[in-house]
């Protein structure tokens, strides 16, 4: 928080021209004749690519919904303690984690000279690679960390790390962070519905599995054959490949603009405790206020109904009043408080009602942020600029 109010700037100062400015006057051919104005794009040639996307990130949620009620209590059971669960899967996760925070960039600027599609299909793929070890192996959980861990390079937390500059290309900037928030609301819909289907995965963990394999061999056909390229040859550059060969390069690059710098560090700042909140969450409030899969459900359906609201219809009235800026001090305030609530929380209704609630808006930091980054750079800039706040 003191970080974005002191040292980042107001997002609305962040211009970076894209095309040649346009003129006041008529269009004009070059026989001097005025040309007509544009015929204005209907609502599927204006969000074609916002709406082909949607399925396959619905699909991808989806697939994770069965197993997030439950995988805590399949580590307690497979590790024999919460504690030791919790230890190793940070392990894993960390593990994870670092190697997207290395390759992102890296894969940010490939995807700015091949395309953003070839990206897309390798992280369902992924996905599907890590839903395949826990169908397959659902008595050796140690393949799919691995595999989970291995597959943080192309898709972190189950998403592609190219969906931001997917979008970025697809829109203008007054318009990326709302449409970056549709997109990741959209993460949330299957889990509103989760608590009437988790008492059927309760009693049965293989069909959980199952389901997890099918959704996610879904939204990796989806991708094949229906998820459009975004990025037009008009934009892409040329990479040469020494640069491709390494890793590191890129991500020293957007460490030396301030714009990048300052983000990472709030997004940093941000994640990392609500990372080791979401890690630990359920098995604190399991041994605290002995919360089983079904109270675990309830939690992600009211934070998925309010994160939903949030991520669209405050978010775009915020928009038409302020900037990004501003949203990201929002957000990190209630994300300071949202996680203060666990801790003072003496009853299960009181997590209900404070920290679960106030969790809402914490989902506005990334959309901002990632609109803020875009605002600073130009359009063959928006994988390598984008893939470092991964």
């Amino acid at each position: 928080f003191f970080s974005s109010f002191v040292v980042m700037p107001d997002a609305g100062y962040l211009q970076v021209p894209t095309s040649e400015p346009e003129s006041d006057s008529p269009r004009a051919s070059s026989e001097g004749v005025p040309c007509p104005e544009p015929k204005p794009l209907g609502c599927w040639e204006q969000h074609r690519l916002l709406f082909l996307i949607l399925p396959m990130v619905v699909l991808t949620t989806c697939a994770e919904s069965p197993i997030i009620p439950i995988l805590n209590l399949v580590k307690k059971d497979f590790f024999g303690s919460n504690e030791k669960a919790a230890l190793v899967s940070s392990f894993f996760d960390t593990g994870g984690a670092l190697l997207s925070f290395i390759c992102a960039s890296l894969i940010g600027l490939i995807s700015d000279a091949s395309g953003r599609r070839p990206f897309l299909i390798l992280g369902a793929f992924c996905n599907l690679m890590s839903a395949f070890a826990l169908w397959n192996w659902p008595h050796n959980l140690y393949p799919y960390l691995i595999v989970k861990a291995l597959g943080n390079v192309l898709s972190p937390n189950a998403l592609p790390s190219v969906l931001t500059p997917y979008l970025a290309d697809a829109y203008d900037p007054d318009h990326r962070a709302l449409a970056f928030g549709i997109v990741f609301s959209a993460l949330l819909v299957p889990l509103i519905v989760l608590p009437f289907f988790a008492p059927i995965f309760a009693q049965s963990w293989q069909l959980a599995y199952t389901v997890n394999f099918v959704c996610c061999a879904g939204a990796f056909v989806y991708s094949i054959f229906f998820v459009p390229e975004s990025l037009v040859e008009e934009r892409r550059i040329r990479l040469e490949l020494r640069k491709a060969l390494n890793p590191l390069a890129p991500l020293w690059k957007m460490a030396r603009k301030p714009l990048v710098l300052v983000t990472s560090i709030i997004l940093f700042l941000g994640t990392f405790p609500e990372a080791g909140l979401i890690e630990c969450a359920l098995y604190y409030l399991n041994a605290k206020f002995g919360f089983d899969i079904q109270d675990n459900s309830w939690i992600f359906c009211e934070s998925a109904l309010l994160g939903l609201f949030t991520q669209t219809v405050v978010l775009w009235g915020l928009l038409r009043f302020t900037t990004e800026y501003t949203v990201v001090l929002l957000s990190l305030t209630c994300c300071a408080l949202h996680m203060v609530g666990y801790a003072v929380a003496s009853s299960p209704w009181m997590v209900y009602a404070f920290p679960v609630a106030l969790a809402a808006p914490t989902f506005l930091t990334f959309p901002a942020l990632s609109s803020i980054v875009s605002r600073g750079f130009h359009e063959t800039e928006q994988g390598v600029a984008l893939g470092a706040l991964q």
